[in-house]
């Protein structure tokens, strides 16, 4: 009978040393897992922390920008009414140009009439 609990005791013996190492090992994994999520954690905390200071920064221009907005609008609304103004009066300037052709060439062509006219006159003097 001691040879079978001698027997007993050297199988759980290598049981516990068996269970052990397991155990060892897998504390082991899980200590480097956990320095590894401590790090992934850091990082990311770190990214929140940037990124949280660049939303902080961005909301701090944002009125500006608004504000920057609202006169860039104002003066492409001005350029623009200008440019309606500009092509209006260009429209009736060219169709002043056009009127002072049509008269200019009408005292022309009375100019030519009055000067046949005193030809005709002279000849019938």
């Amino acid at each position: 009978m001691d040879s079978w609990k001698t027997v007993i005791d050297k199988n759980l013996s290598q049981i516990n040393d068996t269970l052990n190492d397991i155990i060892k090992k897998d504390l082991t994994i899980i200590k480097e897992e956990s320095l590894e999520l401590k790090t992934e954690i850091k990082n990311v905390w770190k990214q929140y922390t940037e990124v949280k200071s660049c939303v902080a920064v961005l909301s701090a221009q944002q009125p500006e920008m608004q504000k920057e907005k609202i006169t860039l609008q104002k003066s492409v609304q001005f350029n623009s009414d200008w440019h309606d103004e500009t092509t209006k009066k260009f429209e009736v300037l060219f169709e002043l140009t056009k009127k002072t052709d049509n008269l200019k060439s009408e005292i022309y062509n009375l100019k030519l009439q009055n000067q046949q006219l005193n030809r005709q006159m002279n000849i019938n003097e």
